[in-house]
């Protein structure tokens, strides 16, 4: 640039080679997807393009070359074939429907996080006002000011088969009902049985939820969610991890766990979002308080808010009577009226609240009809 340093020419030098690796970097992505799913397909390579002797989508000859990919700015599916358009000749489908239809699962390589109806961290800050994310469940969203914080992490915790996972599906339903955008990765089950469980607490019709949720939801099994992928959680406004096991090759490695805690506290800070961690409880363990959750102490140590939701059989009242802690004697008045006859389900122990440090037991009743958790009203 001669004696004198351009920085306006240098940027745009800068960004040209930026967009040219962009380009290199989607086409290498596209020519492994059709190696991988559709190897026998007559393709034709552009300079940011991709064309099809047949559309994938339709199954149409619409012309020498039915559809087409371009890959220079993202991705984007055409096909003017009768099957590809709207009524209205608009195009029916997007590169996120082909995906789909070629591979079985749910592209997420270009969703963006909207909006949310919270506020950002300066106009918090400024007004000294919380902002956060309702649960649904009111006795909870008073004790934690509002919600689940923006920018942090919380953690449930529980035994296994005591309803960690409904009362997600209960609190997702909610948070969906108010415009956010929910991402939830399980890996207990399967996809269809989470989306079953959701509709069925929702009360509505598959068809009905699909309409109204699916642009706001979206649900990732083992094949789609990593912890290679797990900067994919900044996309949403709340993301569900069910549960952090899934996510561990080696239960037992304390220092890849730890560096697991680190990513999730900065994937939240750094896009103003908030993510729930599903932990399992130590076994055998006789601890009230975050030290029952399995693994490192980190996961506890960072957490904003530490939800422990015990089921309430009839080992649990026999225990709430000998033992002695912060939540006995509140939780004991309803033990003393317990029958087999009790709506007395569930009992959520915030162990951890660094919003507003109110820790009282929250007792809960369960719909088995509708497999939704509401707060016991004595």
């Amino acid at each position: 640039f001669g004696d004198k340093l351009n920085y306006d020419k240098l940027i745009e030098i800068t960004k040209e080679i930026e967009d040219k690796i962009k380009v290199q970097k989607n086409r290498n992505f596209l020519e492994e997807l059709l190696e991988t799913y559709l190897p026998e397909t007559a393709v034709a390579w552009g300079k940011n393009y991709v064309q099809f002797e047949k559309c994938p989508m339709c199954d149409e000859h619409t012309s020498s070359w039915s559809a087409t990919i371009y890959y220079d700015n993202g991705f984007r599916f055409q096909c003017f074939g009768d099957h590809c358009k709207q009524e209205n000749g608009e195009q029916k489908n997007n590169f996120a429907d082909f995906y789909k239809k070629v591979t079985g699962h749910q592209w997420q390589g270009e969703k963006k996080k909207k909006k949310s109806v919270g506020k950002n961290l300066s106009q918090i800050e400024a007004e000294g006002e919380f902002v956060g994310y309702a649960t649904g469940i009111a006795q909870l969203d008073e004790q934690l000011g509002g919600g689940l914080k923006q920018r942090t992490y919380s953690v449930i915790t529980g035994l296994p088969s005591g309803g960690k996972s409904t009362l997600c599906f209960q609190i997702v339903n909610n948070l969906l009902e108010q415009g956010y955008i929910v991402g939830y990765y399980q890996s207990d089950g399967t996809l269809e049985g989470a989306k079953a469980n959701l509709i069925k607490q929702s009360g509505m019709s598959e068809e009905a939820y699909t309409q109204k949720y699916e642009s706001n939801l979206t649900l990732f099994d083992d094949e789609d969610f990593s912890c290679d992928t797990l900067s994919t959680a900044g996309d949403f406004d709340v993301f569900f991890i069910d549960h952090m096991a899934g996510l561990l090759p080696n239960k037992s490695d304390y220092d890849y766990q730890k560096s697991l805690v680190k990513q999730v506290k900065e994937i939240a800070k750094d896009n103003n979002n908030h993510i729930v961690w599903v932990c399992h409880q130590r076994k055998h363990n006789e601890f009230d308080s975050t030290d029952k959750i399995e693994g490192t102490s980190d996961i506890s140590r960072f957490a904003w808010t530490v939800l422990d939701l015990e089921k309430c059989n009839q080992r649990y009242w026999e225990k709430v009577r000998t033992t002695k802690g912060r939540q006995c004697d509140e939780i004991h008045q309803f033990a003393k009226s317990v029958s087999q006859k009790t709506p007395i389900r569930g009992i959520i122990n915030i162990f951890k609240n660094q919003q507003t440090g109110q820790e009282d037991p929250i007792p809960l009743c369960f719909s088995q009809e509708e497999k939704t958790f509401t707060p016991y009203i004595e």
